[in-house]
């Protein structure tokens, strides 16, 4: 078989890989190798345990997906990147003009005894989420370990199913993503919804006979469990591009502002690409759908003959816990000092309309800087509505190195039932403070 395009791998990179060529070069022929049949769109998995979205919109045919392409079910585990020749497990060796590695990751599942017993889940495919709902049916208590959105969310998600959430994090709730006083204010959101959470503490070994009953931490204590769900993080499926030859860094295949590889013709997008953070420089890899699809735009883009360059990442980041809406672009403020930059942080705390009217929903933010650059770091934000505008308005700002002085005196619009007060914004409050503060000293 040879193609013009052959894509190891068919979730949110390869996806947008595919439909980028396909648009650009409808004459193309392309083949994607994927391990599994189906599309699962992950995002809305916890929703879909929820009971509120329909299986029809999170799991889909691969012929509705990647229609005109050819389907090969396999893996790919090497292959020649002089011979443009990629070789599947089975053997089927399959010619190709370009490459692209988007095999995306797996779970990570601590090596501990009893993960192994029925009702011990991750959250990484619909079938998964089939096999969780079918044991939220008769279960009483959810054990659900990790402290990232996904666990988050899931705690919502036993909720609707009348189910008691157990949330067991090593350090914090969305350390990773939050400062620790945002983080305090989700944990107390959780708490006060029913959800139980226990911090400080690994779990040592599940318990059960065929089928886990009980979580052992660390120390001996023991938590009833009808059912764990393990939200631990991931790791990059690198053994095909081990398995052609192409250069890894420290979290994945090393690309560069093209997506392309070490290899001549061969590229990566998604999880398993290492890339740089825009506001740090630090490798890093795809965190969400989003990051993981922009990076096979810009891959498909340039393998068709079209140079755009991928920016960089951002880690944006749109949750929500029950009634609290969450989202986060670039660097904490924990992350900033960890680095090395001379980074401050202000907080404000506003309504999203006029003060003069009543009512209103109430929204906190963060915004980060550099003191020697002037330049914003990153954001964070809190609210009782949608913050999506919030972090996209960020993640523009962070793009293009707005600055102190940039935030301070940018033009905005404002309407009483729509905006906060005319004097007051979420990005130049804080800046303007911060500018104050420094023609202040003497």
């Amino acid at each position: 078989m040879k193609v013009d395009v052959l894509i190891a791998g068919g979730g949110d990179a390869g996806l947008a890989v595919f439909r980028t060529v396909r648009s650009l070069k409808p004459e193309w022929e392309i083949s994607i190798v994927k391990p599994e049949e189906g599309f699962c769109f992950k995002c809305p998995l916890p929703f879909y345990i929820a009971g509120e979205a329909p299986a029809e919109g999170v799991f889909h045919r691969d012929e509705e997906m990647f229609k005109g392409a050819n389907l090969v079910y396999g893996r790919l585990v090497g292959g020649s990147a002089e011979k443009h020749e990629a070789k599947l497990e089975d053997g089927t060796v399959i010619k190709y003009g370009k490459l692209v590695l988007a095999t995306g990751s797996t779970p990570l599942i601590p090596e501990i005894p009893g993960t192994g017993l029925a009702n011990v889940f991750t959250l990484r495919s619909f079938e998964e989420a089939e096999g969780l709902v079918k044991a939220l049916e008769e279960a009483e208590v959810g054990v659900i370990v990790g402290g990232g959105y996904i666990a988050t969310e899931l705690c919502e998600a036993l909720k609707k199913r009348n189910v008691k959430p157990v949330l067991l994090v090593r350090s914090r709730i969305l350390r990773a993503s939050f400062d620790p006083d945002f983080s305090t204010i989700i944990g107390q959101t959780l708490r006060e919804n029913g959800v139980e959470i226990r911090q400080g503490k690994q779990v040592s070994r599940l318990l059960g006979r065929g089928r886990v009953e009980a979580v052992e931490l660390e120390g001996g204590e023991r938590i009833k469990a009808d059912l764990v769900i393990f939200a631990t993080g991931v790791k990059p499926v690198l053994e095909p591009a081990k398995g052609m030859g192409v250069a890894l860094g420290s979290v994945g295949v090393q690309v560069d502002g093209r997506m392309e590889t070490s290899l001549k013709d061969v590229y990566a997008a998604g999880e398993v690409a290492e890339v740089h953070h825009l506001v740090s420089g630090q490798p890093v890899n795809a965190q969400t759908a989003s990051s993981a699809m922009l990076q096979g735009f810009v891959a498909g883009f340039n393998l068709s003959g079209f140079a755009v360059t991928y920016p960089g990442e951002l880690h944006c980041l749109l949750s929500k816990v029950f009634k609290l809406h969450l989202g986060r672009a670039g660097l904490t403020l924990e992350e900033a000092l960890k680095l090395g930059f001379k980074a401050v942080a202000r907080d404000v705390e506003y309504r999203d309309h006029y003060t003069s009217l009543p009512g209103g929903n109430l929204f906190k933010a963060k915004l980060v800087f550099d003191e020697v650059s002037g330049k914003l770091l990153g954001c964070q934000f809190l609210g009782e509505a949608n913050v999506a505008d919030k972090v996209e308005a960020a993640a523009l700002a962070l793009r293009f190195g707005a600055t102190i002085r940039d935030l301070s005196f940018y033009t905005s619009a404002s309407f009483p039932t729509l905006t906060f007060n005319p004097r007051f914004n979420q990005f130049r409050e804080p800046a303007m403070q911060l500018l104050l503060e420094k023609l202040r000293k003497p």
